[in-house]
């Protein structure tokens, strides 16, 4: 006995001294991880006054149009050290991309003496939101005044690079190059047959004539309602777009994108070479090959015929010199609230809830934030959320904090539940919001199940409201679900109407689910003004009462472990697409993506068994 108790004592022995090692080889690497960070920080910080290489010789400042540009916070707090290694994107092919850093940037080389003016590069790999490439296409513009010149340059461009190519002195293009018109599209995937193929019963409850984000569940198409409204939104959209370039390029519409017959017809006459043809159309200013285009700019911007090359500084790479803001000084904060409002904020069309909730909470209780501008980009979601969050601004504007509601591509039902909070709304002329309705999707496997042998039966009291995802919806669930929608809607209407200053019979008229575009909304009273975020900085001065104020950016502040996770997310797909791209063309690839996202999108955006105020149209440039 005494053997066994002395040979137990030894085992734990051997835990405590195992434990003890493990400790140290623990704090040891713990150690080495602080001195490396510590020696990394150091060696940033004295490499930095290098990267200010912009102070050295006069440069061109090159925008390499690529991928797409998005609303995200003006600056990111991961500028060095080790975080800047996990979020810097200077190993990938895709550059910082924020459209509000892009513009500042623009903004600062305006004045910039170190800066000789701007080309753009563009290559047909660039999209964006058409109230992204608006202000985008504002900031080219009054770059402008500062006299400094924009050359464009492209081998083919996209309509979306040529749009921003259309504010620039010149445009090239290369001999065997194009520049591609789609056109705008909304493209839905309705999964009526591929349900009914298997079986999956779809309960669906709607308030809303033009709710039509429940059609892909009972349809194969489009109703023929809202196939007039979408085909409206997407003519007066193409007619916004091209009425730009017209007006930049000083020639007609019609000289831009004619119809296909007298396209081909104009074609032909120049040998079906486009790059001619876009020259006799005043598309462009000039064909040249690569070579001619760098000798252009170094005569334009150096003088110098000598030279074989001009000094350039990326974008990406031109450090933004922002001002110091005081601690004392009035400030408006800028909060972004981007994405689709449900339970999971990691998803990366999501809108990141804590976030927006938290700063509109960092808002009400500093009190040298002396007014809000919410920069809301959202298709909706549930309301659940929609209404916490309008709740949350309830708050705010108990404390007599001005908040104005400015308006991207999108602020449609969710989105624009959260917009009523506001003491005012300003919207792009293409801003889609409205769709004042509300639905509920609820799935239920029974039949599938019965396929293969599965039946599901019990008991339970008259009381019981539980849902099974596995049993079809009984009469007291269905009715239940329905007078939760009538009361969702019926409270919608009745904040939409409060906060408008309307009946609640005129807010009905125009809800029922329809979407309208920010120039119609702001005939029928749902919005105040058209404008961009610069004039919703403004009117939130002015309601604030403020004659000098800085602008506060918030960002979420991310941990080493979430931004090492979207690095190894983005390998992934990175190599997934390289390895899908041996076994099938880049077009295929693209065809079953774009596929996959429509469903996934749908899939993940319905909070399925809750009341949901989401919009699935999108217009694609």
């Amino acid at each position: 006995m005494f053997m066994l108790f002395n040979f137990i004592i030894k085992i734990f022995k051997c835990i405590y001294k195992l434990l003890n090692i493990i400790r140290e080889v623990l704090l040891n690497l713990i150690l080495l991880i602080i001195i490396f960070i510590f020696i990394w920080s150091l060696q940033d910080v004295k490499e930095k006054p290098k990267t200010d290489v912009v102070k050295e010789t006069p440069k061109v400042l090159v925008i390499r149009l690529y991928d797409s540009f998005e609303e995200t916070p003006l600056q990111s707090i991961f500028k060095h050290g080790l975080f800047h290694y996990f979020s810097d994107n200077s190993d990938s092919d895709n550059p910082d991309n924020s459209i509000f850093e892009i513009t500042k940037k623009i903004k600062q080389a305006e004045k910039d003496p170190m800066i000789l003016g701007i080309v753009l590069k563009a290559e047909n790999n660039f999209s964006s939101d058409q109230v992204v490439l608006e202000y985008f296409g504002k900031k080219l513009h009054e770059f402008k005044k500062s006299k400094k010149p924009i050359i464009a340059m492209g081998s083919n461009y996209s309509q979306s690079e040529y749009y921003l190519a259309s504010f620039a002195d010149r445009i090239f293009l290369l001999p065997s190059g194009s520049i591609y018109f789609n056109g705008i599209s909304n493209t839905k995937m309705f999964l009526k047959n591929f349900l009914k193929k298997f079986r999956i019963h779809i309960h669906v409850f709607k308030i809303g004539k033009y709710k039509s984000a429940v059609e892909p569940f009972l349809r194969n198409s489009s109703s023929r309602a809202n196939k007039k409204i979408d085909k409206n939104i997407v003519q007066f959209k193409w007619k916004h777009f091209l009425s730009v370039i017209a007006r930049n390029r000083k020639i007609p519409i019609q000289e831009i994108c004619p119809n296909s017959k007298e396209f081909i017809e104009k074609l032909k006459k120049h040998d079906n070479n486009f790059a001619q043809y876009a020259l006799h159309n005043h598309l462009i200013d000039y064909i040249a090959k690569r070579s001619s285009c760098t000798e252009y700019l170094i005569k334009k911007f150096y003088r110098n015929t000598n030279e074989v090359d001009y000094p350039v500084v990326n974008i990406d790479n031109y450090p933004l010199h922002g001002q110091k803001i005081s601690s004392d000084s009035n400030k408006i904060s800028v909060i972004i609230a981007n994405g689709t409002i449900g339970d999971s904020s990691d998803e990366p069309d999501a809108m990141d809830i804590p976030y927006v909730l938290s700063e509109i909470n960092h808002a009400q209780y500093n009190n040298k934030i002396k007014a809000i501008v919410l920069r809301i980009n959202s298709p909706g979601g549930n309301t659940e959320d929609s209404e916490r969050i309008r709740q949350k601004l309830l708050e705010l504007k108990q404390c007599k904090k001005p908040i104005v509601i400015s308006m991207g591509d999108m602020a449609a039902s969710g989105g624009y539940w959260i917009s009523t909070a506001g003491d005012y709304i300003i919207a792009h002329p293409t801003t889609l919001t409205g769709s004042i309705g509300i639905f509920s999707v609820i799935p239920t496997l029974e039949k599938t199940l019965s396929l293969i042998g599965i039946h599901s039966s019990g008991v339970h009291t008259d009381y019981y409201d539980s849902f099974d995802s596995f049993t079809d919806m009984s009469i007291q669930e269905k009715k239940r679900m329905l007078m939760d929608i009538s009361y969702g809607y019926k409270k919608f209407i009745n904040i939409v109407a409060h906060s408008r200053n309307q009946t609640e019979q005129y807010i009905q008229k125009i809800a029922n689910g329809r979407v309208w575009l920010g120039e119609h909304a702001k005939k029928i009273g749902l919005v105040d003004e058209i404008g961009d975020l610069d004039v919703a900085i403004s009117k939130a001065a002015k309601l604030a009462k403020l004659n000098s104020f800085d602008v506060i950016w918030t960002t979420r502040n991310y941990t080493i472990s979430e931004i090492a996770k979207n690095k190894i997310k983005k390998l992934l797909k990175k190599q997934s697409y390289n390895v899908l791209q041996t076994f099938l063309p880049k077009k295929s690839i693209n065809t079953i993506s774009s596929i996959y996202k429509k469903i996934y999108y749908i899939y993940k955006n319905i909070s399925f068994s809750k009341l949901n105020a989401i919009c699935f149209d999108k217009y694609i440039i």
